[in-house]
Parts: C-alpha cells; structure tokens; sequence
C-alpha cells in the first residue's frame, strides 16, 4: 500500500488537478431543452440550463451535494435507461466520466438512442486511456491496480476525451 500512496504522490505532482468544470461547461454550451445527466452524483453539472434536468445515478447522492438546477434526481441502472423512462424522450443526454466503469458500454449507449430525439444531441466524455502519461503510469503501478485518468485517490486530471454526437435521425 506504501507503493500506490508514492506512485499517487508523484502523480499529483506531474498530472494537472481538474474538478471537471471546463467538461461541464462544455457540455452545458451544447445542451439544450430536456436535459438526462447520467451518472452525476458525484458531481452534479451545475452549469446546465434547460426546461427540464433529470440526473440518473446508480450511486445515491452525498447529502453535502446540491442539485441546484435539477428538476429530480432517479436512482437507476444506466443501462436500464429504455425500461426507467418508458418511451419518454430527451433533446440532450449526458455521460461525463461514464462509459469507463461500465462493463458493456453498447448496452448503455444503445439505451441512450432510445431515449433521444430524433434531433438530439449526445454527450459523452471518457479519460484517454492512450495518452502517452496514462501508459507509463499503467506500466508503472503494481499488478491489479490501474489509472485512467483519476488519479488513485479519486481526483480528477486534464486527460479526458469528449464527444459530442448531434444525432440527426435515427431511421
């Protein structure tokens, strides 16, 4: 344990801190009118305006966590979004810092489809597991154990992807 409390050490000191906001306004610049933040939290994205924000979470929400500008909060299985919201559609769904804890992520963004207007936009962003730092630090830790793109003590870095799908139909 001494190992990862030295390699997370040297982490911080070289791996740039981020708390997510540049993500988050990023994607709040993209999202418009009914708004499903999946997997939030955490860290809900307060920098969201829209008629509707609904945040879906396997993970209750910390108590000390505000959802300011949310209209409900629905603990579920994001990959379970087709059954949660029965035929119900979103113009933005978004998926920060996701898709690399899911153990299939087809099945996720498949229910995300099913779920979007047919003219709505998908947002999703994921730490570069091909970065060159991400590689030498996964080279380095000690069998078992990984980094992508938070750090071993759970904070974030700047080493992230983001994606944004404008679907303009789906027929």
């Amino acid at each position: 344990m001494n190992d990862l409390y030295n390699i997370n050490k040297i982490l911080t000191r070289f791996l740039p801190k981020d708390d997510g906001s540049k993500r988050k306004k990023l994607a709040a610049r993209y999202a418009r009118g009914s708004i499903l933040d999946v997997g939030c939290s955490q860290s809900p994205n307060n920098f969201l305006v829209g008629k509707e924000i609904i945040g879906l979470d396997v993970i209750p929400p910390p108590s000390k966590i505000e959802f300011r500008n949310y209209t409900d909060f629905i603990l579920g299985d994001c990959t379970k979004i087709e059954q949660i919201f029965k035929g119900r559609k979103f113009d933005t769904v978004i998926a920060l810092e996701l898709i690399e804890h899911l153990p299939n992520y087809i099945v996720f963004f498949n229910n995300v489809f099913s779920v979007l207007n047919k003219d709505g936009i998908f947002i999703v962003s994921t730490p570069n597991p091909l970065l060159w730092r991400t590689v030498i630090v996964n080279a380095l830790l000690p069998r078992g154990y990984s980094y992508s793109g938070r750090g071993i003590d759970g904070k974030l870095t700047k080493i992230h992807i983001m994606v944004i799908l404008f679907c303009i139909s789906q027929e």
